[in-house]
Parts: C-alpha cells; structure tokens; sequence
C-alpha cells in the first residue's frame, strides 16, 4: 500500500464529507491493512501528517469506533490493544473518548494514566454515573413562600430585552434567597413564560445561562410527559419552544429525543396496526361485494365520509407523535437541519400529516421559485413568493437533485394537498429535463425516475379527476424512453407503503369494477366518460380490469375501445404497459399461449390479440407526434421472437390487419392474384373491393403513418423480417420432438405473417438498405429463397449506387451494377447447378407482373370506372397509361429472356439433370412462398419456352420438364405443409391447364412448342396419357389415409386441379372410393370435411369428363400415326388401328415404346435427327403436320358427336391408313392438306353449330356467361309465363270441380240444415213441455220421495189400499201423456224425413259409387237387431219410484213399433235410391272426380242421421223408464 497517496487520498475525503461513507469506509481498510501487515508505525505517522491537521477531532472519533469494531472482528485480538496504545501516546485518541465508547477491556489499561484493573475501573464508572445522574439537592419545602413564586411571575412578565436581562437575573438570584425558592422551579416557571413569549427568545435564552443547562432536556421531557400520560396532543407553544432552543443550540436533537413519546417501538406498532386495518378495509373494497339488501347499500356520499373519517384517523394518529410536531416547529422557524433529521427517522410518511405538507411544499415552491419564473404563464405573479436570503439557490436539474428531491421524499404522494405547487414542480422538471436530461449520470436519472413514480404519479391519484395535472405530468413522462416510462409506472402501480393511497386505490377499483360490469355497446359512450373520470387518477386499475374481462370475453373488445374515447395521452402510454404486461406474464396468469391441441392460439392471447389490433387503429394517430404508441408493441415482439416464442406473432398479425387494412390475399381468385399483382392503380382498385367497408380512410391512413414512423425510426423493419425468417427455419430443424401437423401450423402461420410484414413494408415504408444476399444466407443463416423474398424489392438500394437524395441511380438488372449482383449470387448458388448465375438472379429478382398482363383485368377495370363519371374517366386513363407501361415491361422482359437465353442453359451431357436443377432450386423453393409466387413459376416457365428457339434450347426441354415434375410430384407434394400445398395447388393448376390446352388444340401445340420439340402431338397425347396414370396412382398412395400430412395435401392438391384433373372418368372412379372412406371417416374432422367437399365436387364433375374408350383411343393413336405406309392409295384408305392387350400394356412397336425412347432421347440431349430415326425411321418432318391435323379434326368431330361410321371416311382416313416408305409428294401433299382444311372447316361449322369442347379463352368465357344469363333470364320469363298459364287453367279447374262439388253438397248442406233446424226445434219444444209440466211434476217428486223414507211400503204390491191405487192411476196419467206426445212427434218427423229424401235424389247418385254394393238383408236384420239390444240397456239408474212393469213393457213395445217403421223407410229409400242411381249413369260420369269428396259427406251424413235417431230413441227410452 502507498501511504502516502492515502494520505492525499484520505485528506480529499474528509474535505469533501468527512461523514460520508466512502471516507469511513477508507479508514476501516487503512486500519485493518496495518494490523493485517503488521505496519502500525506507518499508520500512526500517517495519522499525524501535518496536513490533517484541521481534522484531527474526525479522526480521532472514527479511530475510536474502528478500534472498536477491528477488536471484535478480530476476536479480541492483542495487536488492537497495541495499536490503541500508539494512537493514545501520539495523542491522536484522548482518553475521554476511549471511556466514553470502548468497553472495558480496552478502556481500563487507557483510562487513567497508571493502569488499572478492570474491576476497579467499573466501580468507578458506577460511582460516577450515580453521582451524575442518581443524587438529587433536597430543599426544605417548608420553608418556601409562595409570593416568592408570584414575584417570580411578576418579573418575568414585565417586558425585558437583551440589554436588560442582567437586572433581571440579580432580581431572581434575590427571590430565589429571600423566599427559599427551589431553583429547579424557578427554570420551570422561567420556561413556562419563555413558551408564552418567544417574540423576545434572545433575551429569554440568554436569561435561562444562569441556571444549570444540562438539566433544560429533563424539565422538556416532563412536560411532553405529562401531555402524553393525559392523551392530549403537546401544545404547540411547547413545541416550538423546544425548536427554538435546538436551533440555538440551547439543547440539542439527541438529549430531547429520548423525552419524546410515543417511542419508536410504540409508533411502529400503531402504525402497523392502523396498515392493518386499512388493508383490510382496501381488501374489501377491491372485492367489490355488493350487497342485495338495500339497507346495507352504501352511497357515494356515504363512502366520501367513510374515506374522510379514515383519514381522519389518520391525522389524528400522527398528531400525537410530539416528534413530529418538533420537526413541523423546526420547519417554521427555519431549521431545517433538524427537520429533517426528525423526518428522516420516521417509518411512516410525514407528508400525511397535513401541516407538515403544508411546510414542505412552502419549501418546495420556495427552492423552485428562480426556475419557476422564467417560465410562468402568469408574469403579474412572478413576485409573490418571498424567497429568503438564506435559501440555496437553484439553478439546475442537478440541484433540484440535491434539495428539493429530499423534501419530495418527506412528502410522497400527499404532494397533491398543494396543487399549485406539483404544477408548478412539473412545469419546471418538463423545462428542465427537455435541456438536460441527457446530461445526468445514470444515477441521477435513477432518483429522478424514482421520485416521479413514488411522488408525482401517485399525486394523481390523490386529485380528483384533474385532466390538466395530468397533461402537465405527461409533459416529463415523456421526456422518458418507453422503457423507462414503464419502470415509472411499475413503481406506481406497486406503491403499497402508504395507507391512505391503498385504500383510495382499492375505492377506486370497486368503483371500477361496477362500471365495467354494465359496461355494453350501447353504453358504451355514456359509461366512458365516468370510466375517463377513473382514468385521470388510477389508469393502470382500470386498464388491469379491461384487460382482464377482455381475456375471458371477446364481445367486451370493442365496448372497451369505444370507452377509451376520453383517454389522455399518459393513459394511452399506461394502457400500452399494462397491455404488454398482461401479454408477457399470460402464461403465468392464464396458462399456455396455445390450446390443448398445440396448434390454435389460447382464448386470452387472440382475445387481446384483437384488442390490440383494434386499440391501435382507433387510437395510435391520435397521440402527439413526439409520443410513438406502438414502438413498444413491436420491440416486444422482437424480443419474444428472440426467445422463440413464436405464438406471439398473433399480435403482429392483427396489428397489421387492423391497423393497416391489409392481409395475405393467398386464397383470392386468379383473376384477383393478377390484379394484385399488377400495377398500384389495378392493384388499388382491386383492394378497395376486398376490404372490408366502413372504415374510415383518413383515420386508417394516420394509423398506417404511425405504424410506418415506429418500424422505420427503430430500424425494425429489417429487424423483424431477419428474426422471423430465422424463427421460420428453426421450427422445422427444432430439435424437440413436435407432431409433424403442429409443427406444419406453426410454421404456416410464422409464414403467413411474415408474408403480411412483407407485404406492408412493401406496400407503405420506404426501401432499406438490406444486407446483400450472400450475408443473409451466410452470416444471418436465412434460406436463400427468403433472403430472396426480403430482398426483391429493396435490389436498387442494396446493389445499386444511390444518389444524394437516397434514390439509386439505375436498375440493377438493366445496367452494369448487376455485375455486383451476379458476383453475390455466384456465392449463393449451389455448385450442383446447371445453370448460370445469370438465370438464377433473373428468375429470382422478377414478379409476376414482370412477365405478365393482364389485360382482359385492366379491360374489365377500364369498363367500370369509364361508367363513374368525370373521376372514373380520369381513373380510366390512368388504367389505360399503366397497362401499356406494364406491356412495356413484359416486351422488355421477354426481349431480354431471347437476348440471355443462350447463356443461362450450357449444353449437358443429361437434360434431366436441368430440369432437375430448375425445379430444387428455383421451381419448389419460389412456388411454396405465397400464391403469387405460384403462379409466377408457371408464367415463368412458359414465357421462358417461348422465348427459346430449337437453338437455344441446347439445355433444357418443356417436355422432360414436364415428365420429371409428374414422376416427381409425390414427393414435392409429401414435403409441403398444408398452406404450401394450396400452393403448389395453384401452380400445378395453371401447369395442366397449360397441358389441356396443347392436348385439344394442335394448332397451338405446333405454335408454342411443336415447332422446337422432338415429341409429335400425337406422342404428346400419348404422354398425357401417361401422365394421368402416373398422378393416379401418386394421389391413391396419398389418400389411403394412414398418414394425416398426406392425405390432407391429397386432398388440397385435388380441390386446386379439379378443372383439370381428372381428365378421364376411369380416374374419378378410383379417386372416389379412397376419398369416400375420409369422408366416413369421423376420427379427423377436418380431413372429414376436405374430403366431403372434393368428393361432391368430384361428383359434380364426373358427367362431363372423358369416358374410358377416349383414353384408349388415346394411347392407341400413336401407334396409327406411326405406322409405315406403302402406296399413296393406301393413304386414302383408312386403316385399322392396332390392338391393345387387355392389361393396358403396349405392344412391341406400340406408343408406349416409341414415347419412352423419344424421352430417352430427350433427357439424353440427342439430335432430334437422331431421335427421329429411332423412333420410326419412316417418319419425317413433313409428315407430321398432316397426322397432327387429322388427329386434330378427329377429336373435334369426337366432341361435336359424331357416329363411329363417320370416321371411316374422310382425309383423316387416308391420312390414317397411309403406309409405306415413301414421303408424298408436294402435290399429293397439298392436296392431303386441302381436304384437311375443308374437313377442318366443317368440323368447325359443325362444332360452332353445336357446343364446342375447346376450352374458350377469357373473353370468350365472359361472353358465354353473358349469353347463358341472357338465355337464363330468358327461360325464366318463358318459364314463369307458362308457370301463369298453368296456374290459370288449374285455378279454372279448380273452380269447376268447386262449383260441381258445391252442387253435389248442396243436398247434404240442406239436410245438414235440417237436422240442425229439427235439433232446435227439439229443445225449444222440450222446454215448454218442461215448463207446463213443472206443476205435475212436483207433486210426483214429492211422491218419488216418499218411499225413500218408508221403502218397505213402496215395495209391498199385494193387496194394495185404495188410496194408493188412486195415487198410482194419478201417475199413470201423465206418464201415458208424456209417451204419447214423443210418438206423435217422431211420426211427424218421419213425414219429413221422406219428403227430405226426394229432395237429396243428387245425393244418392253419388254415394252409390263410395258406399259399395247393396247391404245384404240378413246383415241389416242382425245389425238392426244389435241396435236394438244396445237401445234396452239401461242408460243410467233413475232413482225415484218403481215403475210398474205394464207400463215399462207398453212403451219398449211401441219404440220397437218404431223403429221397425223407420226400418221399412228407409230401406224403401234405398231401393228407390238404386233404381235412380242405375237411371243417372251418365252423370256419374261427369262428376268422378267429386265422388270421394261426396261420398264422404254422405257418410258423414248417414252416420249423423243414424246418431240423431239413437240419441232421440235414447231420450224415448229414459222418458218411458220415467
């Protein structure tokens, strides 16, 4: 160690603190290395060292507490001892000091100057303290007078000043002697009239010098006692008395602190008591209970004097702590060093005691007037606070540091009890913090931060609903980062250690809780405003609460959104926290970010996914330019994607879809691909149709500028593309064992958004300067078809020069940097191509609408705009303008394929392994990216077949292109995941239908390929042939349903080709059984689903494709084209095309031969002269045309229906069966040709005529759904008029049978009538006769009764009295009456009947036909006799009087007389009936058709008649039983 720099360096710590704890921290290492190393002298020497002179007390003092420290450290160790004993012989440690702290195994060989045992030494000590602090001078009590006292008082009440205080201390010396006075009361009375005057605290402290000092903390002590023991608060006099005399040195803070009560200990209990309480109360308030008895509802205005009674409890609490009050004391007479050392030691907060507040924020407003002025709104109120001489100036952020953050701490959030003043404070640290913020250590911005999340933001919370503090405050917020922002508001929102703010909290949340709970769409306006209320004060409660119910309920987003209407820019940036903390911790709070299935995203996590979304396109624009809501949102999810949480980019989704508007427009139409695809007009147009309506435009585009500011500034944009292509890459080579499907979802839905990120920065940002491509694969370890992806649109600024203006110079493709960009591609490419570098950088760098236009979309777009007036016309144009761009573009693309084709393909020895090379490393790679790409690859190819000649097609051919991608397609297909096989749907649909175009039209074969490949059209039907066999027997493998990846691309393969395969109905067929078991198949739904749709569509398809005899023909037609002919007369015969074996399979010299050695041949890369002779060495070039035409018209005159007769004859004939060696001749060869053309043009009439099988262009297409809605509409009208026809002739139908129905029920109704009339007429007679037999019948009751009461009487019939036999005949009388009057009746009725029966003739024509033949005559009689029988049952037991039996058999004997009657009528009736019937055939005839209906009414009829005469011939019964 170098003594003598920690001389210089000890001496600078004691200069600048000698308290502080770097310089006791110094002192205890000097002294330990001495004692460790055995270098006491030196230690000593540099104690004594002149220049710490001036600090020797300092010294001495901490030496003394090292020593003893370093003793008990030390275990007591001698060297300590030794050291003591040199720092006392140098007299840098007095002996005073060593008694006054060291214990007495140090201090009593040191104490004196001889030494002395220890128990020596302890005695002394004990004699000492007694003496000191033990005895006491006693007085004779006695001998004392009172006037002397009151003398005292007098004295002391007249007014002295400084001057005159030595009189007035001889005048006390001579009471005191007069009147035996106690000295000690005396002091009393002195100070009870300093406490009363320290108006004069000059002369009263030099008058209390001339009594003994140290005894002043003890008579303080016992008058603080004495309020304490009363339970009163110490007066306020008393206090301040005792701050004068601390600020005078009088006493100091230490002997008058252990006098104050409560203790220290006492204190921390009731605080802890009075926490617990409010904890409690707060527990109960955060629940939110709510009570169902109104008598125990509580108002607002009763919670308002709950909160205030508390805090009034609170208050009161603090006033009896006398410490406190000295401190407030010291406050108002300036002695601030003692405040604060009081302050200091308090565990609860001073600030809430209001009178303090008061004091500290005078302080605060005091210190920061000098700031404050410059800056005041109001300059008329500059002067009003008087600023003392005495105060520390502030001058800068660094001061406010160092005076006026202690003072906040005192105060915390109790600041708000002065509102002018934390306005003021903010105004002020806002200045201050714009200037010199960045100029503070990191320390310093440590407590600034601090106290503004421990004071100022929770003083908001204090004031009520203030949104103009709240600006205020927001004004130094946001001078923060975003990151230290939310630390400000994680303290606040964990402040727990003030009561009173926890209970205004836990108000707050019940009250918070209520108003989300009936929060609703429909009020969600109304509610807003007192939720923006809640907001102003507690944001982060609120927000905690939203977010909360949003994670369980997706109906409560929007109703949320919609409240935060009324929010302020810090309530957005503390919705933005909680929001990210909510989404960081939800796996903690809510569970797994994914379901149960692994795949689909949590409830919680697309529940606030979407809020998200939604918060930021209402809200983000809205905030001040400065202030950047989303750059938070998006570094979190950086960092998520860091740590491979991949769930997270849900939120990037749905920020950019709601934010933005946009999506991955990956499952539109062709036709709205191409559109896309196009230039920003169409593109534009096209988009405005696919987005969603109602949104508005001007709020969509600040949005979008927002989101654009926050991922440029940042440098996000590359940032975020670089980490989810990586992510993208990781999930297929993670190393955790996943299900192959969950990891296909995962990795589709970080592609998707990847592909939506891309498409906006595409869209809205401006080019970045991207790394090249070799260091994204190389350094940031990307794949090379995205780095490709990344980079297409950013190629100008990444290869190019750039100008001043940030703009590149020229293209890269079109100009001599491309050079640098064949350079960097050269480090890419694999060393297995067989291409150039060139080709690759072409077919990567290129789009879609580089090599494509599409017209007939810009012609359509042209069409609806030239309809909208003066702004579409101009829409129009522009249309116009950028489709002859895009066709500029599109001639200069293919112009430039026929210019660089020549280099791009070097000669091989086996095409194959170029085809192979373009489809690893071109086709697959860029076809699985995105849709677009799909049918880029596609395009590309085909304009690539095109632009090459038979000399520039040295390494590559269409043909094995096309043969290698059909062997291979299972395995393209078995490597894509769901999404990239939709993709690769795409591409292998526009591929056949490439395909079905050169099949059905060999004129286009010969124009687009025939002319620069080997293969004939006929070997190339052959080939399709094949070809569908090879992508049947690859799609059965897939679909047999033991792997779930391959039956699932199977599938979506087969819905994307539907239009163009299968060809054949034999294929559908053995496709239809494997997907009809997926289909029954309930254990996958979704490929249950898949499977059902493709399968109607299957069936839907399944008429209109080609039978199985066409696809034999098919593979027999090259055999025919390629056999030999002999003469020119055989040619215009046709011959019979060779046989095919049963199991498919060629024969020697059949197609199948031919087509496999032309591959060969082709993949080979042989001459085609060479290829021809083996072939068919009869064969030749000219040749080929006429075969390629008559197989041409042959098919067509297979589509338009010809008969299988008719193709015996014709040129195609001759040209068929031509053989030989010999070539025709050039006339014979026209000739051929003539017929050819005239068979072309009546195929073609006739297929015009009929309808065509060609596959029509778009035009064409449109024009033919034109034409069939016209025919449709027109069939309708046809339709619906003959409908009306129909509809009248049926109504005229339907009104004859009426009108004869009517006729028929004519009789019926009338019968009907009747019976009803004759039921009337029943009752009203019925009751008249009721009424006129009313007085017979009662005294024939009264009779009834009477053999109740004596029933042996009633029964004896023997010898019967003569009154009784009077009685009986009185009976009798009326009885007959009532039989006869019935019988009467019926014969009338009878009458009727018959005469109703004449009437109802047309009735019984017609339910003879219904009622069947003739009922025999025994059956009548039986049925009759069964009538009867029922008809003698009794109905009912009559009580009453027995009814002789003469009378009973009088009346059945004449019922039966009746029926019997009635029997014979009708009868009669039924036989007349017949005879008309047989009378009336012919009206039968007329009436067939009403003769179920009439039959029916006529049995209804006979069974109501029948029922009518059973109930009338029941009440005759009962009547005659009476």
């Amino acid at each position: 160690m170098e003594w003598q720099g920690q001389v210089s360096s000890l001496r600078s710590n004691l200069e600048r603190d000698s308290n502080s704890e770097e310089c006791k921290k110094q002192m205890y290492e000097i002294f330990r290395y001495a004692i460790d190393k055995h270098e006491e002298d030196k230690l000593v020497q540099l104690l004594i060292d002149p220049t710490l002179v001036n600090h020797r007390e300092v010294i001495a003092s901490q030496s003394v507490d090292i020593i003893w420290l370093l003793y008990y450290a030390l275990d007591k160790s001698p060297s300590v001892l030794d050291l003591l004993t040199k720092l006392v012989e140098k007299q840098i440690v007095s002996r005073v000091l060593i008694v006054e702290r060291l214990p007495k195994e140090l201090a009593s060989p040191l104490a004196f100057t001889t030494p002395i045992k220890p128990e020596i030494y302890l005695q002394k000590v004990i004699r000492v303290n007694t003496v000191a602090f033990l005895s006491q001078q006693k007085y004779n009590l006695f001998r004392e007078e009172s006037e002397g006292y009151s003398k005292v008082i007098t004295e002391l009440d007249t007014p002295f000043d400084l001057n005159s205080v030595g009189l007035v201390v001889e005048h006390l010396q001579s009471l005191i002697g007069y009147f035996d006075l106690d000295p000690n009361r005396v002091f009393d009375i002195v100070l009870d009239v300093f406490e009363h005057n320290l108006d004069r605290s000059d002369a009263f402290l030099k008058l209390i010098q001339m009594f003994s000092l140290p005894y002043l903390p003890h008579l303080l002590g016992f008058k603080f006692a004495f309020y304490a023991s009363s339970g009163e608060e110490a007066p306020k006099s008393l206090c301040d008395l005792t701050a004068v005399l601390i600020k005078s040195k009088t006493i100091t803070l230490a002997s008058i602190r252990p006098h104050l009560s409560p203790s220290d200990e006492q204190i921390k209990s009731q605080e802890q008591a009075y926490i617990d309480q409010v904890s409690e109360e707060a527990r109960v308030a955060t629940a939110g209970l709510i009570s169902l008895n109104p008598a125990n509802k509580e108002t607002k205005k009763a919670k308002k004097d709950k909160a205030k009674a508390k805090r009034n409890t609170e208050i009161k609490m603090l006033a009896m702590q006398q410490k406190l009050k000295v401190a407030l004391s010291s406050m108002q007479y300036e002695d601030w060093d003692t405040a604060v050392s009081i302050l200091s030691t308090q565990s609860y907060c001073p600030g809430a005691y209001p009178s303090v507040a008061t004091a500290l924020c005078k302080r605060i407003e005091a210190l920061i007037w000098n700031l404050y002025a410059p800056i005041s709104p109001n300059p008329s109120s500059r002067s009003e606070v008087r600023v003392q001489d005495q105060l520390p100036r502030v001058s800068n952020l660094t001061e406010v540091l160092d005076h006026v953050f202690p003072l906040l701490g005192f105060l915390g959030p109790y600041l708000a009890q002065d509102t002018l003043v934390l306005c003021k404070l903010c105004r002020v640290l806002a200045s201050l913090c714009t200037s010199e913020l960045a100029t503070l250590s990191d320390s310093q911005q440590q407590s600034l931060m601090l106290i503004i999340g421990e004071v100022i933001l929770p003083s908001v919370s204090f004031i009520n609903s203030n949104p103009a503090i709240v600006l205020e405050v927001w004004e130094i917020v946001k001078q923060f980062s975003y990151d230290k922002r939310f630390k400000m508001y994680s303290i606040w929102q964990k402040l727990t250690k003030y009561p009173s703010y926890v209970l205004v909290r836990a108000y707050a949340h019940g009250e918070c809780k209520k108003l989300l709970q009936r929060l609703t769409q429909e009020n969600a306006r109304d509610l807003g405003r007192s939720l923006g209320k809640i907001i102003h004060m507690h944001p982060d409660i609120v927000f905690s609460q939203a977010i909360h119910r949003i994670r369980s309920y997706i109906n409560f987003v929007q109703p949320v959104v919609d409240s935060m209407k009324y929010n302020t820019n810090l309530g957005h940036d503390v919705l933005n926290y909680t929001l990210i903390c909510h989404l960081a911790n939800g796996d903690q709070m809510a569970g797994a970010t994914v379901k149960q299935d692994g795949i689909s995203g949590a409830v919680w996590l697309i529940n606030l996914s979407s809020f998200t979304g939604l918060f930021y396109k209402k809200y983000s624009h809205k905030c001040e330019a400065k202030f950047d809501l989303i750059t938070p949102m998006m570094n979190y999810i950086f960092k998520q994607l860091t740590m491979e949480n991949v769930h997270q980019l849900l939120l990037m989704k749905d920020v950019l879809e709601k934010t933005v508007g946009i999506r991955v427009y990956d499952k539109e139409y062709l036709d709205q691909i191409f559109c896309l695809e196009a230039g920003p007009l169409l593109r534009g147009e096209t988009l405005a149709s696919l987005q969603a309506e109602g949104t508005k435009e001007q709020q969509n585009a600040k949005a979008i500028e927002t989101l654009i500011k926050s991922v440029s500034n940042n440098d996000l944009a590359m940032l975020l593309y670089i980490i989810m292509g990586q992510r993208r890459v990781q999930i297929l080579y993670s190393t955790e064992e996943q299900d192959l499907k969950l990891m296909a979802d995962i990795f589709d839905k970080v592609h998707e958004t990847m592909l939506l990120y891309g498409n906006f920065t595409n869209e809205y940002t401006k080019p970045h300067k991207f790394p090249k491509l070799s260091e994204l694969v190389h350094e940031y370890h990307l794949e090379p078809e995205i780095s490709w992806h990344i980079l297409r649109q950013n190629l100008h600024h990444v290869y190019c020069d750039i100008d001043s203006s940030g703009r590149p110079i020229s293209s890269p493709i079109n100009s001599s940097n491309s050079v640098k960009l064949i350079d960097d591609v050269s480090r890419v490419l694999s060393p297995t191509a067989t291409f150039s570098p060139s080709f690759y950088a072409v077919f990567w760098s290129l789009k879609l609408s580089d090599i494509y236009v599409p017209k007939d979309e810009y012609e359509d777009a042209i069409a609806r705009c030239s309809v909208q007036g003066a702004e579409g016309l101009l829409k129009a144009e522009g249309l116009k303008q950028e489709m002859k761009e895009c066709e500029i573009r599109v001639r200069n693309t293919r112009k430039r394929f026929e210019e660089e084709c020549k280099t791009w393909f070097p000669e091989p020895a086996n095409r194959t392994s170029a085809v192979t090379s373009l489809l690893e490393q071109c086709i697959i790679p860029r076809l699985r990216i995105s849709s677009p790409d799909a049918i880029y690859c596609a395009k590309f190819v085909d304009l690539f077949e095109r632009s090459m000649d038979a000399n520039t097609r040295a390494g590559f051919n269409i043909v094995v292109y096309l043969q290698r991608l059909m062997e291979d397609f299972g395995g393209i297909m078995f490597g894509c995941t769901v999404a990239e096989a939709a993709r690769l749907g795409r591409y292998f649909c526009c591929t056949l239908q490439r395909i079905k175009k050169w099949r059905e039209d060999p004129d286009v074969f010969e124009e687009e390929i025939g002319k620069t490949s080997a293969v004939t059209y006929l070997q190339f039907i052959k080939l399709g042939v094949i070809w569908e066999h090879v992508l049947r027997d690859t799609f059965l493998s897939f679909l047999d349903g033991k792997n779930y990846m391959k039956s699932r691309n199977a599938l979506n393969v087969l819905a994307a080709v539907i239009d163009y395969f299968p060809s054949y109905r034999g294929t559908a067929i053995a496709l239809e059984e494997p997907v009809k078991k997926l289909a029954e198949d309930t254990s996958r739904t979704d490929l249950k689903v898949l499977a059902e749709s493709y399968r109607g569509q299957l069936e839907k398809k399944k008429p209109g494709l080609l039978s199985d005899n066409k696809k034999k023909e098919d593979s027999q037609t090259e055999a025919a084209a390629v056999k030999p002919t002999n003469t020119e007369e055989e040619r215009e015969k046709k011959a019979p095309l060779p046989s095919t074996p049963k199991d498919g399979s060629s024969s020697k010299d059949g197609p199948l031969k031919i087509v496999s050695a032309t591959l060969k041949g082709i993949q080979a890369g042989e001459p085609s002269s060479k290829r021809k002779r083996q072939s068919d060495p009869s064969e030749r070039r000219q040749d080929t045309t006429p075969v390629k035409e008559e197989a041409g018209i042959k098919k067509r005159k297979r589509d338009v229906g010809a008969s299988p007769s008719s193709s015996n004859t014709g040129p195609s004939a001759v040209a068929s069966s031509s053989s030989g060696t010999v070539s025709p001749t050039t006339a014979q060869h026209e000739k051929l040709k003539k017929k050819l053309q005239e068979e072309k043009a009546k195929a073609e009439a006739e297929a015009t005529r009929r309808e065509p099988t060609r596959e029509p262009t778009r035009e064409q297409s449109r024009e033919q759904s034109r034409e069939q809605t016209r025919e449709q509409t027109r069939e309708q009208a046809r339709e619906q008029t003959r409908e009306q026809t129909r509809e009248q002739t049926r109504e005229q139908a339907r009104e004859a049978r009426e009108q004869a129905r009517e006729q028929a029920r004519e009789p019926t109704r009338e019968s009907a009538r009747d019976s009803v009339r004759d039921s009337v007429r029943d009752s009203v007679r019925e009751s008249a006769r009721d009424s006129a037999r009313e007085p017979i019948r009662e005294p024939i009751r009264e009779l009834a009764r009477e053999p109740i009461r004596e029933p042996r009487e009633v029964k004896v019939k023997s010898e019967p009295e003569q009154p009784k036999r009077e009685t009986r005949e009185l009976i009798r009388e009326p009885i007959r009456e009532l039989i006869r009057e019935p019988i009467r009746e019926m014969k009338k009725e009878d009458r009727a009947g018959t005469e109703r029966s004449k009437r109802s003739k047309a009735r019984k024509e017609h339910t003879e036909v219904a009622a069947g033949p003739e009922e025999p005559r025994e059956l009548r009689e039986s049925r009759e006799q069964r009538e009867m029988a029922r008809e003698r049952e009794p109905i009912g037991r009559v009580e009453g009087p027995e009814v002789p039996r003469e009378l009973l058999r009088e009346s059945r004997e004449q019922q039966r007389e009746v029926i019997r009657e009635r029997s014979r009528d009708r009868s009669d009736r039924d036989v007349r009936g017949d005879r008309d019937t047989r009378e009336g055939g012919h009206q039968r005839a007329v009436a067939f058709d009403q003769r179920g209906a009439s039959s029916r009414a006529g049995r209804a009829d006979r069974d109501r008649d029948r029922h009518s005469s059973d109930s009338q011939g029941g009440r005759r019964q009962r009547r005659g039983r009476q």
